[in-house]
């Protein structure tokens, strides 16, 4: 309806000027047996269908994007409605003088003030046609340049999430230096960056454990450049093969393990149940299993604001992935810790990559909700919180960082915008896409329940959880294995059930 009304208020406009350059070309002719034959109904007419045509052709021209430089095509329309043009009132009247009048015009309707909203690539007239169809063109044209020629800029996080950057403690090195280091999802976002951060506090060596070949790969050729005293181990491994990781943890005995690897894609886990359940409770259970077994000092689970008070897949199952790792932390002298944070800037599946993409390749910018917020985090602060629970952890605990205030994501993707050099809602337009399945307007980092405690990090706090009791935890996980073969369609009920009864 607004493109339609849009549509509308320019044909008024384009009317009106046409109308105006077409009477003023009646004038010059200085004829007024001219004036009276023309200005009929049969004019006024032509000039009613003329207009739209000119209209949905230049439509068609900027959609496609063709508006920077004038090509073969574009003369080839302009000379095909200058011809429409002419046969239309060639009938009333061929003056040459007239003729040329509606040259110009056709000239100057084509090229003329064409102002393009990229928020939906349709023109709009709004500039003053007193500054002239030259400065309009060069105007257009350095507008084009600048999408053509425009670069990701340095991206100030600290605008981004409305706060500081959080710095690193000196107490990670006292822990991991020296010690044998596994990381899982060593290949991802967050992976990676622990193992860069680990690399730099001198460990005797470092297992970098992941699912993908190529990631694994890169990941180690850039440890390899940046630190290449530091002893690693590529292994190419799928958490949910129980057998293999306990092979892993006997032939390499990690002294600590930061488990990383983990399905995350929230709508995408809402259509693979099973894949979720196998990966993030499964394959976390036999990295549990394994580090106690074999003696791993320190175990630190990464976890995420949607497991509290879940209501998607994705959630429920990192839930239940954190009670497997407390319940271990209760029977076992391996240090068992969780550390819960919110989104990660810059991180795969991240929006900010996303609005990015979008941004530069002129698109509108997706959000889902307009009032949708969320507790946003860089990669290196994530994990340094990881690292900092490592060291603060006594057995047990669910860290928490101090992540400040959550940001809406539509004021995230302005302000990308605005980074950009570019306008929002008129140079980029945000479009509203409506919630995806398994999604919240709003993420908490704790349960109502959990008692908040401080620690020495004065951006760390723990949640202490009141669980009701881990008894039939296993039990409950044994007739999860069953469901997940034979009755998958039970998965999300026995999920809930599982949650509730433990918590």
């Amino acid at each position: 309806m607004n493109n339609l009304i849009q549509f509308t208020k320019e044909y008024i406009f384009h009317f009106l000027f046409i109308s105006s350059i077409f009477i003023y070309s009646l004038i010059a002719a200085e004829s007024k047996a001219l004036i009276i034959e023309i200005m009929d109904l049969r004019a006024v007419f032509a000039l009613l269908v003329y207009v739209p045509l000119v209209q949905l052709c230049l439509y068609k021209l900027l959609l496609r994007k063709e508006f920077s430089i004038v090509k073969q095509e574009h003369l080839l329309i302009a000379s095909f409605l200058f011809c429409i043009y002419v046969l239309i009132f060639m009938s009333i009247q061929s003056n040459l003088f007239f003729l040329l009048i509606l040259f110009v015009t056709t000239a100057l309707f084509f090229f003329g003030p064409i102002r393009v909203f990229f928020n939906n690539n349709i023109p709009s007239i709004n500039a003053s046609f007193s500054n002239g169809n030259e400065q309009l063109v060069k105007d257009t044209k350095k507008q084009a340049e600048k999408k053509i020629n425009s670069k990701p800029p340095n991206i100030n996080v600290k605008n981004l999430i409305g706060r500081d950057i959080i710095r690193p403690t000196k107490r990670i090195s006292e822990y991991i230096s020296n010690k044998t280091v596994l990381i899982t999802g060593a290949g991802g976002s967050i992976g990676s960056e622990l193992v860069k951060q680990a690399a730099g506090y001198s460990p005797k060596r470092l297992i970098l454990l992941g699912h993908g070949e190529n990631s694994i790969f890169n990941i180690s050729a850039d440890i390899k450049e940046k630190f290449p005293k530091t002893q690693i181990h590529l292994i190419i491994a799928d958490i949910q093969d129980k057998n293999h990781i306990e092979q892993i943890f006997e032939q390499y005995r990690p002294t600590i393990v930061f488990h990383a690897a983990a399905h995350k894609h929230v709508p995408l886990m809402e259509m693979n149940e099973g894949a979720a359940v196998r990966n993030n409770i499964f394959g976390t259970e036999n990295l549990v299993k394994a580090s106690s077994k074999y003696f791993v000092e320190r175990f630190v689970f990464i976890s995420t604001d949607k497991a509290v008070e879940p209501i998607n897949i994705m959630g429920k199952t990192k839930r239940i992935g954190e009670l497997i790792v407390q319940a271990a932390a209760s029977e076992s002298l391996t240090k068992f810790s969780i550390v819960r944070f919110g989104n990660v800037l810059e991180s795969r599946g991240s929006v900010i990559p996303i609005f990015k993409k979008q941004i530069e390749s002129g698109e509108a910018v997706t959000v889902t909700h307009p009032d949708m917020v969320r507790y946003f985090m860089t990669i290196p602060e994530a994990v340094q919180l990881v690292l900092e629970a490592g060291a603060l952890s006594k057995g047990g605990e669910v860290f928490v960082l101090d992540m400040g205030k959550p940001v809406k994501i539509i004021d995230i993707a302005r302000r990308l915008i605005c980074l950009y050099g570019y306008e929002p809602d008129k140079d980029i337009r945000i479009e509203i896409t409506g919630i995806r399945q398994g999604e919240k307007l709003n993420e908490s980092l704790f349960y109502t329940s959990e008692e908040i405690v401080k620690t020495k990090h004065p951006n760390v706090m723990i949640a202490v959880p009141k669980i009701k009791s881990s008894e039939n935890l296993q039990g409950q996980l044994e007739k999860l294995k069953e469901a997940v073969i034979h009755y998958p369609e039970k998965i999300g009920q026995m999920l809930d059930k599982i949650i509730k009864d433990q918590y």
